[in-house]
């Protein structure tokens, strides 16, 4: 229905501090409904209007707040060699910076 699409848009919101926590929640609650290339235009365009700076403007999808050092960060894939079979079989996600971008969405 249109209202759960409204309130599962703005669930991104309510925790937001500071406004540029609160672009990332547009950016997120509401671009999540959009194919790839529209939300990077939306995304492009909400961080315009805001007046927020962000570290990769080519990129504006593959960032997130940092709040210990107040300010915008990509996001980095770094890859890690586990050693044991343990370790492999509980990590079964493997953190790119497409997994990671995708989970900041799902989690408001």
């Amino acid at each position: 229905t249109r209202m759960g699409l409204v309130m599962s848009g703005l669930s991104h919101l309510g925790m937001a501090t500071n406004k540029s926590e609160f672009c990332l929640g547009l950016i997120r609650g509401l671009g999540s409904y959009l194919s790839k290339e529209s939300r990077i235009a939306y995304a492009t365009e909400v961080f315009k209007l805001c007046g927020e700076a962000i570290p990769d403007a080519r990129r504006p999808l593959d960032c997130y707040w940092d709040p210990e050092r107040n300010c915008f960060d990509n996001y980095y894939y770094t890859m890690k060699l586990e050693s044991s079979i343990e370790a492999l079989q509980s990590n079964q996600m493997v953190p790119t910076i497409d997994v990671q971008r995708n989970v900041d969405i799902m989690r408001p």
